[in-house]
């Protein structure tokens, strides 16, 4: 005889074969519905099983994995008013609304978890009851790609420029359910779709809000996958003016949050963040995501490749996460600087420049500026224009990066140079400057020996 433990094990089985052959196309999905559908009027153990392995399947696959097993969900969770009960079984109805109140609370802590709840009380708390009844989006009752409900969401709140509580509810759970790698990618993406310079500067406002849900790995991404796709990427022929120079400025705006969050984390673990009080406060534990999974994989890459790092990784006040960010912004100019060997005027090349005016241009970046590879600098001076040549000032930024004397920022003091270093970088920096200068003397010697109209 065959024991209901194993039963249920095998009602896993069998959809997990169902759902990996429906990716495939060796399975349409109606085949499988039709299979839930026979399985949830005969038994009511059996559909908890099933749906128990779905809410796990969803927390470890990406976005276009997760169209399929969202709409088994949403099926399952459709109510079973219109038919008749089986004759056969007693007291089905009961169990029949028992399960659905088992599924609707397995739902809706996939769909948002604890920190939905949060947010939920927190309106209840400020009396705004039609808001809490709309803040959790119905991403798990939908059929649709995520990346078309992102699309569908951005053009809801891009007009103006407001995000509600149920737009940010419907980020969030599109960040848990698809990873910061795709959020990232197709949330840029949406913002450089704009044309215009004001439309361009709404845009990457709302974006750097909607990447503060998570800042360092948001900021990881943009640094390790997103930007690269523009350099030398798919995303390469989106790139024109103003794009560059907001893009330009969204990203190191990001670096500098995620560089200022990195520093203060003892100090918010201390206080206890909304993180922590989700996780531990509750005194529940929750699987972990694809996000989390994703943020995970991507951060041993980058830890594996800190020995790389000209910044020593023992080096007082340096956190694991703040090596992490640090590798991946030095693996970004160590990008542009290949970009710029080339030697011609691009709007790769514009945007590289764009990138390195924000960076010096910006506050607490001392020890970011110490990541620049001596070769960046030469390759773009001689394919400046006048308009985008950098000034004397900021060459010496650049190549010789000196701490604020009073600084109450710790991260200004990291990646202080050794005398020895100072002094080699003082002697690139003077080259520098030669070189600027006899650029812009031959400019305007070229520009006095042409012959006037």
């Amino acid at each position: 005889m065959v024991r209901w433990s194993e039963v249920c094990q095998v009602a896993a089985v069998a959809l997990r074969e169902v759902v990996t052959a429906g990716q495939h196309g060796a399975f349409p999905v109606q085949h499988g519905k039709d299979l839930l559908d026979r399985l949830r009027y005969h038994l009511c153990c059996l559909p908890i099983c099933v749906a128990a392995w779905l809410c796990s399947h969803l927390q470890v696959v990406d976005g276009g994995q997760a169209a399929q097993p969202l709409a088994y969900l949403q099926f399952l969770q459709t109510a079973q008013d219109n038919e008749q009960p089986p004759k056969t079984l007693e007291n089905f109805k009961d169990r029949s609304t028992l399960l659905m109140q088992i599924l609707e609370n397995m739902i809706q802590v996939t769909r948002g978890g604890i920190h939905s709840s949060f947010s939920a009380a927190a309106l209840v708390g400020s009396g705004n009851d039609s808001a809490m009844d709309t803040s959790s989006s119905s991403l798990l009752s939908s059929q649709e790609p995520l990346s078309f409900l992102l699309k569908e969401t951005w053009q809801q709140v891009y007009p103006c420029g407001i995000i509600s509580h149920k737009a940010l509810a419907t980020f969030r759970d599109l960040l848990r359910l698809g990873g910061t790698k795709w959020f990232v990618c197709d949330l840029v993406k949406c913002g450089m779709q704009m044309v215009f310079e004001s439309d361009l500067n709404r845009a990457m406002d709302l974006i750097y809000g909607l990447l503060h849900q998570d800042v360092v790995g948001c900021t990881l991404s943009l640094l390790v996958h997103t930007l690269p796709m523009y350099m030398s990427g798919p995303y390469s022929d989106l790139l024109c003016e103003p794009r560059m120079k907001t893009l330009a400025r969204l990203t190191i705006m990001m670096v500098i949050s995620a560089w200022l969050v990195v520093q203060q984390t003892p100090v918010k673990q201390e206080q206890g963040s909304s993180t922590s009080t989700a996780s531990t406060g509750l005194g529940l534990s929750r699987k972990r995501t694809y996000n989390d999974r994703e943020l995970e994989e991507m951060e041993a890459n980058l830890q594996a490749h800190s020995g790389e790092l000209s910044i020593h990784r023992g080096t007082p006040g340096l956190s694991k996460d703040g090596i992490s960010l640090l590798v991946a912004v030095e693996s970004l100019l160590k990008l542009m600087t290949q970009v710029s060997r080339a030697g011609v005027v691009s709007p790769t090349s514009q945007l590289v420049v764009n990138i390195l005016h924000e960076l010096i241009g910006s506050p607490y970046s001392h020890t970011l500026l110490t990541l620049t590879p001596p070769a960046l600098l030469p390759n773009l001076v001689p394919l400046l224009s006048s308009t985008d040549a950098f000034t004397y000032g900021q060459l010496l930024a650049a190549t010789a990066p000196k701490s604020p004397a009073q600084s109450d920022f710790s991260g200004d003091l990291i990646g202080n140079q050794t005398p020895a270093q100072a002094a080699g970088a003082r002697r690139a920096a003077a080259k520098l400057l030669c070189v600027q200068r006899n650029l812009a003397l031959s400019s305007i010697a070229r520009m006095d020996h042409q012959p006037s109209l």
